[in-house]
């Protein structure tokens, strides 16, 4: 059993005090109650899953605690570290959830990758193409809900900011629910 003390440093979740770790890990697929749970509720639909073309091979996370559980975010943009640490957390900032299955070390923040929209961008296309020659017919399907949902998150975060400028400021992110 490995008993030395991992390091974890001072970030947020949600705009509170949480704990994260910088990681090399292998990303593991997607655990089989998740997808017994998707196939319950969605029949056969095809489920599209962005770190599927990862599976077994190493990537850059963020280990994030919080409320004692552990979850890991991708890095390997650098937007899980911004993620932690200048957007504190903010659930107005997305973030790629993934699963691990074994860490091969820990990388410090001074080494970690960050954010770069170049960077991002290139993830992001690299999984288009990947489903797009694996799903040629159903993936633009799945691209087109996709981009309607994000149309109808922003029109709900624009009038949460509508309703929110006349309340008093605030730098907490949970007084833009109320």
């Amino acid at each position: 059993m490995n008993t030395e003390k991992i390091k974890l440093y001072n970030g947020f979740w949600n705009g509170e005090a949480a704990k994260y770790r910088i990681i090399l890990g292998k990303v593991a697929p997607t655990p089989q109650k998740i997808t017994e749970n998707w196939k319950e509720k969605n029949g056969e639909k095809r489920r599209f899953v962005w770190y599927e073309m990862f599976v077994g091979k190493p990537m850059e996370m963020i280990e994030v605690h919080y409320n004692n559980i552990i979850w890991y975010i991708n890095n390997s943009d650098g937007k899980g570290f911004n993620k932690v640490t200048l957007e504190m957390g903010s659930p107005k900032y997305g973030h790629k959830g993934l699963y691990c299955d074994e860490i091969f070390g820990d990388i410090s923040p001074d080494s970690c990758k960050k954010y770069s929209e170049k960077k991002e961008i290139k993830l992001n296309k690299s999984i288009d193409d990947f489903f797009l020659k694996k799903e040629p017919f159903l993936y633009p399907k799945h691209q087109k809900e996709f981009a309607e949902l994000l149309k109808a998150i922003d029109v709900v975060n624009k009038a949460r900011t509508a309703v929110n400028h006349d309340k008093k400021e605030s730098n907490n992110p949970n007084d833009l629910l109320n």
